[in-house]
Protein backbone atom coordinates (compact mmCIF):
# COMPACT_ATOMS: atom_id res chain seq x y z
CA UNK A 1 0.00 0.00 0.00
CA UNK A 2 1.09 2.90 -1.38
CA UNK A 3 1.59 6.31 2.00
CA UNK A 4 2.90 10.07 1.36
CA UNK A 5 6.11 10.62 2.61
CA UNK A 6 5.13 10.96 6.77
CA UNK A 7 8.24 13.21 6.87
CA UNK A 8 8.50 15.27 4.02
CA UNK A 9 7.76 19.08 5.20
CA UNK A 10 5.46 20.15 2.36
CA UNK A 11 3.29 16.54 3.47
CA UNK A 12 3.14 18.09 6.82
CA UNK A 13 2.34 21.66 6.00
CA UNK A 14 -0.29 20.52 3.61
CA UNK A 15 -1.93 18.00 6.44
CA UNK A 16 -1.15 21.16 9.24
CA UNK A 17 -2.65 23.76 7.55
CA UNK A 18 -5.50 22.52 4.96
CA UNK A 19 -7.25 19.53 6.44
CA UNK A 20 -10.01 19.87 8.80
CA UNK A 21 -12.37 17.59 10.49
CA UNK A 22 -16.18 18.75 11.16
CA UNK A 23 -17.10 19.17 14.63
CA UNK A 24 -17.83 15.39 15.83
CA UNK A 25 -16.77 13.34 13.08
CA UNK A 26 -15.64 9.97 14.12
CA UNK A 27 -18.72 9.74 16.55
CA UNK A 28 -21.29 10.77 13.75
CA UNK A 29 -19.76 8.03 11.54
CA UNK A 30 -21.72 4.82 11.14
CA UNK A 31 -20.08 1.87 13.23
CA UNK A 32 -18.81 -0.07 10.15
CA UNK A 33 -17.00 2.90 9.06
CA UNK A 34 -15.59 4.00 12.63
CA UNK A 35 -14.30 0.61 13.65
CA UNK A 36 -11.70 0.54 10.15
CA UNK A 37 -10.33 4.15 11.92
CA UNK A 38 -7.52 3.75 14.06
CA UNK A 39 -7.54 7.25 15.66
CA UNK A 40 -10.40 10.54 14.92
CA UNK A 41 -7.09 11.82 12.01
CA UNK A 42 -7.35 8.51 10.43
CA UNK A 43 -9.20 10.21 7.25
CA UNK A 44 -6.36 12.15 6.61
CA UNK A 45 -4.10 10.52 6.68
CA UNK A 46 -5.75 7.98 4.27
CA UNK A 47 -6.78 10.65 2.17
CA UNK A 48 -3.19 11.97 1.73
CA UNK A 49 -1.91 8.47 0.95
CA UNK A 50 -4.67 8.26 -2.03
CA UNK A 51 -3.06 11.74 -2.90
CA UNK A 52 0.65 10.31 -2.43
CA UNK A 53 1.53 10.61 -6.56
CA UNK A 54 1.23 14.52 -6.03
CA UNK A 55 4.65 16.01 -7.08
CA UNK A 56 6.35 17.78 -4.27
CA UNK A 57 6.21 20.51 -6.17
CA UNK A 58 1.94 21.08 -6.34
CA UNK A 59 1.76 19.68 -3.21
CA UNK A 60 4.29 22.45 -1.52
CA UNK A 61 2.20 25.24 -3.91
CA UNK A 62 -0.96 23.98 -2.11
CA UNK A 63 -0.26 23.79 1.29
CA UNK A 64 1.04 27.72 1.31
CA UNK A 65 -1.82 29.07 -0.43
CA UNK A 66 -4.37 31.00 1.04
CA UNK A 67 -7.07 29.54 -0.84
CA UNK A 68 -8.22 25.60 -1.04
CA UNK A 69 -8.99 23.40 1.95
CA UNK A 70 -10.13 19.95 2.78
CA UNK A 71 -13.02 19.40 5.39
CA UNK A 72 -13.63 15.81 6.07
CA UNK A 73 -17.20 15.38 6.60
CA UNK A 74 -19.45 11.96 7.72
CA UNK A 75 -20.95 11.68 4.07
CA UNK A 76 -21.35 13.46 0.92
CA UNK A 77 -18.81 14.74 -1.39
CA UNK A 78 -18.78 18.38 -2.82
CA UNK A 79 -16.42 21.22 -3.95
CA UNK A 80 -17.41 24.51 -2.80
CA UNK A 81 -15.53 27.11 -4.82
CA UNK A 82 -16.63 30.05 -2.61
CA UNK A 83 -16.09 30.92 1.79
CA UNK A 84 -17.52 29.47 4.54
CA UNK A 85 -17.40 29.85 8.30
CA UNK A 86 -15.56 27.62 10.40
CA UNK A 87 -14.48 28.29 14.16
CA UNK A 88 -13.70 32.14 14.07
CA UNK A 89 -12.56 32.66 10.43
CA UNK A 90 -13.54 31.59 7.07
CA UNK A 91 -11.95 29.00 4.41
CA UNK A 92 -12.02 29.28 1.15
CA UNK A 93 -12.15 26.52 -1.67
CA UNK A 94 -13.55 23.75 0.08
CA UNK A 95 -13.46 20.56 -1.19
CA UNK A 96 -16.12 18.36 1.34
CA UNK A 97 -14.83 14.80 1.67
CA UNK A 98 -17.68 12.34 3.14
CA UNK A 99 -15.41 9.65 4.88
CA UNK A 100 -17.77 6.98 4.16
CA UNK A 101 -17.28 7.37 0.47
CA UNK A 102 -13.69 7.54 1.17
CA UNK A 103 -14.27 3.82 1.65
CA UNK A 104 -17.60 2.74 -0.14
CA UNK A 105 -17.24 5.12 -3.63
CA UNK A 106 -13.33 6.43 -3.28
CA UNK A 107 -13.27 7.79 -7.50
CA UNK A 108 -16.13 10.09 -6.32
CA UNK A 109 -13.93 11.62 -3.43
CA UNK A 110 -10.98 11.64 -5.51
CA UNK A 111 -12.50 13.51 -7.80
CA UNK A 112 -14.07 16.21 -5.66
CA UNK A 113 -10.19 16.73 -4.55
CA UNK A 114 -9.58 16.62 -8.45
CA UNK A 115 -11.71 19.47 -8.71
CA UNK A 116 -10.16 21.92 -6.11
CA UNK A 117 -7.02 21.17 -7.67
CA UNK A 118 -8.10 22.13 -11.10
CA UNK A 119 -9.71 25.28 -9.73
CA UNK A 120 -6.38 26.02 -8.02
CA UNK A 121 -4.05 25.46 -11.08
CA UNK A 122 -6.41 27.39 -13.37
CA UNK A 123 -6.68 30.45 -11.25
CA UNK A 124 -5.66 30.25 -7.63
CA UNK A 125 -9.28 29.01 -6.74
CA UNK A 126 -10.78 32.95 -7.45
CA UNK A 127 -14.28 32.96 -6.84
CA UNK A 128 -15.65 32.88 -10.43
CA UNK A 129 -12.42 32.21 -11.51
CA UNK A 130 -11.56 29.86 -14.61
CA UNK A 131 -10.12 26.17 -13.81
CA UNK A 132 -7.59 24.17 -15.92
CA UNK A 133 -10.28 22.05 -17.56
CA UNK A 134 -11.95 25.52 -19.02
CA UNK A 135 -8.57 26.14 -20.72
CA UNK A 136 -7.00 28.57 -18.36
CA UNK A 137 -3.59 27.96 -16.10
CA UNK A 138 -1.54 29.90 -13.39
CA UNK A 139 1.35 29.95 -16.85
CA UNK A 140 1.36 29.53 -20.20
CA UNK A 141 2.57 25.76 -19.87
CA UNK A 142 -0.40 25.11 -17.61
CA UNK A 143 -2.66 27.03 -20.21
CA UNK A 144 -1.43 24.52 -22.89
CA UNK A 145 -2.15 21.36 -20.29
CA UNK A 146 -5.80 23.11 -20.26
CA UNK A 147 -6.59 23.34 -23.87
CA UNK A 148 -5.26 19.76 -24.37
CA UNK A 149 -7.90 18.57 -21.49
CA UNK A 150 -10.99 20.51 -23.32
CA UNK A 151 -9.35 18.47 -26.89
CA UNK A 152 -9.38 15.42 -25.23
CA UNK A 153 -12.96 15.27 -23.32
CA UNK A 154 -14.42 15.84 -26.91
CA UNK A 155 -12.81 12.46 -28.10
CA UNK A 156 -15.18 10.50 -26.14
CA UNK A 157 -12.54 8.47 -24.34
CA UNK A 158 -13.64 9.42 -21.02
CA UNK A 159 -16.81 8.38 -18.76
CA UNK A 160 -19.73 8.40 -20.37
CA UNK A 161 -21.04 11.97 -20.75
CA UNK A 162 -17.84 13.91 -19.84
CA UNK A 163 -17.52 14.41 -23.90
CA UNK A 164 -19.18 18.05 -23.43
CA UNK A 165 -17.90 18.45 -20.15
CA UNK A 166 -14.21 19.01 -19.45
CA UNK A 167 -14.02 19.55 -15.91
CA UNK A 168 -16.34 16.47 -14.93
CA UNK A 169 -13.61 14.87 -17.51
CA UNK A 170 -10.56 16.17 -15.69
CA UNK A 171 -12.14 15.70 -12.43
CA UNK A 172 -12.91 11.48 -13.18
CA UNK A 173 -9.29 11.63 -15.13
CA UNK A 174 -7.16 12.72 -11.86
CA UNK A 175 -9.71 10.22 -9.76
CA UNK A 176 -8.49 7.87 -12.17
CA UNK A 177 -5.01 8.04 -12.14
CA UNK A 178 -4.52 8.30 -8.52
CA UNK A 179 -6.69 5.05 -7.81
CA UNK A 180 -5.26 2.94 -10.97
CA UNK A 181 -3.04 4.90 -13.37
CA UNK A 182 -2.85 1.47 -14.97
CA UNK A 183 -6.30 1.32 -15.65
CA UNK A 184 -7.01 4.80 -16.80
CA UNK A 185 -4.04 4.06 -19.31
CA UNK A 186 -6.12 1.01 -21.03
CA UNK A 187 -9.28 3.49 -21.05
CA UNK A 188 -7.93 7.18 -22.05
CA UNK A 189 -4.59 6.68 -22.95
CA UNK A 190 -3.89 9.75 -23.76
CA UNK A 191 -4.78 11.42 -20.57
CA UNK A 192 -2.73 8.96 -18.67
CA UNK A 193 -0.14 10.06 -21.17
CA UNK A 194 -1.07 14.46 -20.44
CA UNK A 195 -1.11 13.50 -16.85
CA UNK A 196 1.81 11.68 -16.00
CA UNK A 197 4.16 14.11 -18.01
CA UNK A 198 2.43 17.19 -16.91
CA UNK A 199 0.78 17.17 -13.74
CA UNK A 200 1.97 14.32 -12.20
CA UNK A 201 5.48 15.41 -12.92
CA UNK A 202 8.42 16.67 -10.90
CA UNK A 203 10.50 17.72 -14.45
CA UNK A 204 7.23 19.33 -15.83
CA UNK A 205 6.97 21.56 -12.23
CA UNK A 206 11.05 22.07 -12.36
CA UNK A 207 10.30 23.57 -16.06
CA UNK A 208 7.22 25.30 -15.34
CA UNK A 209 7.38 26.62 -11.46
CA UNK A 210 4.12 27.71 -9.93
CA UNK A 211 5.39 30.75 -8.31
CA UNK A 212 3.70 31.28 -4.84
Amino acid sequence: MRTFPRNNPSWQMLQRRKCHLAPGLYRRLPTAISRKLDSDWAPVLKMLDMLSPLPDAVVLFWANHRRGHLLFVPSGCRYLPGSMPWQDHKLQAVAEIGVQEMFTDKAQALSTVAELLDHLLGSECEAGGKRLSDGAGLNRALEKVGAEVVELSSLGYGPKGTEHDPRAYFAQGVAAYLADQRSLNTQDPLLEKLLRHTIFSEEFWSAHPLMP
